[in-house]
């Protein structure tokens, strides 16, 4: 009985503490990515406005080549 009673009073400290540090916590998170591409606006904008060349620049194709991207008709 003296370690049940021992668990319980270690999950309310436990949760204590958790709520303690989420009134602490910031309340917004933000992330921000730049990149400076050196190419005239005539060259990137075709690349990047139709979705079907995506997969020649996006990084995250060339790591993952099995994934499926399909593109509707009626975006064009």
């Amino acid at each position: 009985m003296k370690i049940l009673k021992s668990i319980g009073w270690f999950a309310i400290l436990l949760l204590l503490s958790l709520l303690l540090a989420a009134l602490f916590a910031p309340r917004e998170n933000s992330f921000e990515n730049n990149t400076t591409i050196e190419a005239p606006a005539e060259i990137v904008l075709p690349l990047i406005a139709d979705l079907n060349n995506w997969e020649k620049w996006d990084p995250w194709f060339q790591q993952d080549r099995a994934q499926f991207r399909s593109v509707s008709p009626y975006n064009n």
